[in-house]
């Protein structure tokens, strides 16, 4: 006999109040009903239910028995409900897009942790610099370095961006930063000696103009030595020490941290830039999405950076 088969219509016969009622909500006829309850109760050796004519009523057994499977019951019920919710929200795919290089140094190194937490979860992940629609591309998430124009998303902040003027120990202490003498160059680059430097600068993708270097007395446009359209070549080619480049801390972190480039100047914070989780909006989140936005957001945090603010704040290692 199916014992749980038939404890729920029990249940189903004592809220109906009668086996008419329990035929009808089950879609059984009342007979099986009355069978069912028949072997419950030769299986228990008790007698849950009287019948006559015209009523039904439990006996003080099967009062007892009722209030306490019912517990066991709405129990089984939860625990099914929390294993199919937790079932449907550790598996699916994410389809997130990132930009280059933010996810190649920040996010495609967590990977590897998110899938062994989440195993059901399938990952599809695109890198480029241009700009994504993620609707109508179909992306579940993004993330955006820079600022941020999107009405049509929801955007939560993971950090400021801090830009840093970096160069590599070698141009700084070599004697090639001329026409300042070694003796006379200061810990940190003064700004009136920017054009008298090799820069090496970025160029947008998108519309093909140099980012001129922020400071917090204004913006400069100084000499074009090398310009490249990659932020990682940028770094790269400064830490070989062919000039002095500003970076966004993202791509600073990884080189400082090595010392194959140091900072020659205090950072700066762009108003209104910012790296930014965003995702289309909708009644309810997809639960994957949460997952992953909370990984993200957590592991960020690790990397001691916050919606108001990042490492480069109490960076103090500068050119000596």
């Amino acid at each position: 006999m199916d014992k749980l088969n038939s404890l729920e219509i029990f249940h189903c016969v004592v809220e109906s109040g009668s086996y008419a009622g329990a035929a009808k909500s089950l879609g059984a006829s009342p007979s099986t009903i009355s069978k069912a309850i028949s072997r419950l109760e030769a299986s228990l050796n008790i007698k849950l239910i009287h019948r006559d004519s015209r009523k039904l009523s439990l006996t003080e057994a099967g009062s007892v028995y009722f209030e306490k499977s019912k517990v066991l019951l709405q129990e089984l019920s939860a625990l099914e409900q929390n294993l199919t919710h937790d079932l449907a929200a550790s598996s699916g795919k994410l389809k997130i897009n990132l930009p280059v290089s933010y996810g190649r140094l920040y996010i495609i190194p967590l990977l590897e942790k998110f899938r062994h937490q989440h195993p059901h979860i399938d990952l599809e992940v695109s890198l480029n610099d241009r700009y994504v629609d993620l609707v109508t591309e179909g992306f579940d998430l993004g993330i955006r370095s820079g600022t941020l124009q999107d009405s049509n998303l929801v955007a939560q902040q993971l950090s400021p961006v801090d830009f840093l003027i970096c160069a590599s120990p070698n141009y700084w202490e070599s004697g090639q930063a001329e026409p300042l003498k070694k003796s006379e160059r200061p810990k940190t680059l003064a700004e009136e000696n920017y054009s008298q430097h090799p820069w090496i600068r970025f160029r947008y993708q998108q519309n093909g103009r140099p980012l001129d270097i922020m400071t917090a007395k204004g913006h400069y446009n100084p000499s074009l030595d090398i310009i490249v359209d990659d932020g990682e070549a940028l770094a790269e080619l400064c830490a070989q020490g062919l000039g002095i480049s500003q970076l966004p801390h993202f791509i600073a972190k990884s080189y400082l941290d090595a010392g194959r480039l140091i900072c020659v100047a205090p950072y700066y914070r762009a108003p209104k830039h910012g790296v930014w989780l965003v995702y289309p909006k909708h009644k309810h989140t997809p639960e994957t999405t949460r997952i992953l936005i909370d990984f993200i957001k957590h592991n960020i945090q690790a990397l001691h950076e916050t919606p108001t603010s990042t490492w480069a704040e109490t960076y103090t290692r500068t050119a000596s």
